[in-house]
């Protein structure tokens, strides 16, 4: 969004069209596209937006990035799609992801139920029927002004410290310009604000007293199934526009935080080709006296929408361990600046952070004291390496290791004096908490990253790799522990449900760490009770908070080999969606990988 007074990307409720050539169109910026206005290609706006929406500046759909629409072959691929008979071996997103078993088991062809994607032909016969489908499907239930907005501060209040995505002010402007004041706030809204203002209620009305008959799960799912009908009828009618992607990584969040799914997925790939598709990824590749012209406001908004779609790319594909979808060769953003420096109007640019082995840590030399975000993306810049390369199958080099594990330590001394837990513990209070959820949240998951770090094979040379050590020492393993209680004691237990959620997950690769000889010493059930009361936190208003629990408790029946042997389905289940938790303990019978496993294939655990 744009500085307080410019409307950027809530356009006009009944916009002036005027059709425009299929010649002009190409040229045109993308504000032009989505009104069909006239468009003079004027650079860096264009006379329509700096008349009409006084933009400093409007942005072009790269040609290089655009595709010529072949009907025969949507045609010839649609009609694949409806002859699959097996979406167990088909849909390979969908065999390792659905947690719905017993019906895959039955055989059903059917995806069904909330939050599915189904797949529809689009030939012309059944575009008519398929139209009244979405139209039935997107129908609302009526949400007023009042409670739109106790929702939209509560974001601000709750959500917005983890998942800094909008200009307050700007947002705030908005809604008192567009929304309704009766008992149906959205109507009249276009589809990708609909979308935007539905992802936003499906994550704050967790936290709303207004209605406490129900949970606080059952008060987002609500609108989580609103929003996704909305997004199934906008993705094949909105053209790509920063409104709309916001409203889809509102979206993606909402599902990760309720556990990884193939909507998920899927949604995280649709921002992903968005975010690329609008340039986020060149934003700070400009030439100087260009981007001296162009809102600062604006710009940083665009890029915490970057870091927020990687954000979601790296969780995922850490978790599942798969190939990252973000190239980080090809992207050149710089960090966001703080929310003060954001709100307050003020240009205080972060550095570019190097993806280089040894040199990461550079990007916290000169970092401002109220940046803690922008160090906590450091760290998980630093964890997405040493994911990166314990997927390596040939493994990495003795030196590159014992270099990654410096760059590690060299974070931690790079970090501002108030990461220093020792002589500036954390003052939380309810205008702290943001500040001091990232600090701790940085300490997590750079200790999370120095266990995963025996996980890198390395290669000796000769074409063959060692395994990894799959224990540690009992030293080692109760150092851990000791990290893992110095930093949970430093978390106000009052605020920890108001951290980012993925940071659940984060107290797992610690816990599974240490070896069986610090496991069975009397201090070790302290520290398993710690980290899961912790979770039980996270639990209190997000989903994960629960399935962190049960990856936890699961793999502290590891050690028994009868426990391995009689896993039951539930644990094979946590095994196929969450194989990075489960990568050292046991595999099933018959693989040497669990990723690769069918949700429908039997297995038994095989004993060491």
């Amino acid at each position: 969004m744009a500085s307080p007074g410019v409307e950027v990307h809530w356009p006009p409720s009944s916009p002036k069209s005027t059709k425009t050539s299929p010649r002009n169109r190409q040229t045109q910026c993308l504000e032009c596209r989505r009104t069909d206005s006239q468009c003079d290609g004027v650079r860096p706006v264009c006379s329509t937006c700096a008349t009409e929406l006084g933009l400093k500046r409007c942005w072009i759909r790269s040609a290089r990035r655009r595709r010529q629409t072949n009907i025969g072959r949507s045609n010839d691929i649609g009609s694949l799609v409806i002859k699959r008979s097996d979406p167990a071996k088909d849909l390979r997103v969908d065999a390792v992801l659905f947690q719905d078993v017993s019906r895959r088991k039955n055989g059903s062809n059917s995806i069904s139920g909330e939050g599915t994607f189904k797949c529809c032909s689009p030939s012309h016969d059944g575009l008519v029927e398929h139209s009244q489908r979405l139209k039935s499907a997107t129908t609302r239930i009526p949400t007023s002004y009042a409670t739109s907005m106790n929702l939209v501060h509560l974001f601000f209040e709750k959500i917005q410290p983890w998942m800094p995505i909008f200009h307050q002010s700007t947002l705030l402007k908005f809604c008192a310009q567009r929304l309704h004041t009766d008992e149906d706030a959205l109507q009249d809204l276009n589809l990708q604000d609909q979308l935007l203002f539905l992802g936003i209620f499906a994550m704050s009305a967790r936290y709303s007293p207004l209605d406490a008959s129900i949970s606080a799960f059952e008060r987002s799912e609500q609108f989580g199934i609103q929003a996704k009908k909305t997004y199934d009828q906008a993705r094949d009618e909105v053209e790509p526009n920063l409104t709309f992607l916001q409203g889809c990584i509102l979206l993606a969040f909402y599902y990760y935080t309720s556990g990884l799914s193939a909507q998920g997925w899927v949604i995280v790939g649709v921002c992903i080709r968005l975010s690329y598709d609008l340039g986020l990824h060149e934003i700070d590749e400009e030439d100087e006296d260009e981007a001296s012209q162009v809102d600062p406001t604006e710009i940083e908004e665009r890029r915490r929408s970057w870091w927020l779609v990687w954000e979601l790319d790296c969780f995922g594909s850490t978790v599942l361990q798969r190939p990252f979808a973000i190239d980080q060769r090809r992207w050149n953003v710089r960090l966001p600046m703080s929310d003060e420096s954001w709100f307050a109007g003020r240009v205080e640019y972060c550095e570019v952070i190097s993806w280089e082995p040894g040199e990461i840590w550079r990007a916290l030399i000169g970092i401002g004291t109220h940046d803690e975000r922008a160090c906590f993306l450091v760290a998980n810049v630093m964890l997405s390496l040493v994911i990166d390369r314990i997927q390596q199958k040939q493994g990495v080099s003795m030196e590159e290791k014992i270099t990654i594990e410096n760059d590690i330590n060299c974070v931690m001394l790079a970090l501002p004096p108030a990461f220093d837990l020792n002589a500036h513990p954390p003052m939380f209070d309810s205008t702290s908490f943001g500040r001091c959820n990232w600090i701790v949240g940085t300490h997590l998951l750079l200790a999370a990253t120095t266990c995963l770090t025996t996980e890198i094979k390395v290669n000796n040379g000769s074409g063959q790799t060692d395994s990894p050590r799959l224990v540690s020492s009992q030293s080692t393993g109760l150092a851990h522990m000791l990290r893992l209680a110095t930093i949970i004691r430093n978390w106000s237990p009052d605020y920890i449900s108001l951290a980012h959620p993925f940071l659940a997950y984060a107290l797992a690769p610690i816990l599974g760490s240490e070896p069986a000889s610090v496991r069975s010493a009397p201090p070790y059930p302290s520290f398993y009770n710690l980290a899961t009361l912790v979770q039980r936190r996270f639990a209190e208003k997000w989903k994960v908070g629960d399935i962190a629990i049960d990856i936890a408790a699961l793999r502290e029946k590891t050690d028994s080999a009868q426990t391995r042997t009689n896993a039951d389905t539930s644990g094979l289940d946590l095994t196929k969606r969450y194989p990075l938790y489960f990568s050292s303990f046991y595999k099933p019978q018959g693989s040497p990988s669990p990723k690769n496993q069918s949700f429908l294939q039997d297995s038994q655990f095989s004993t060491p």
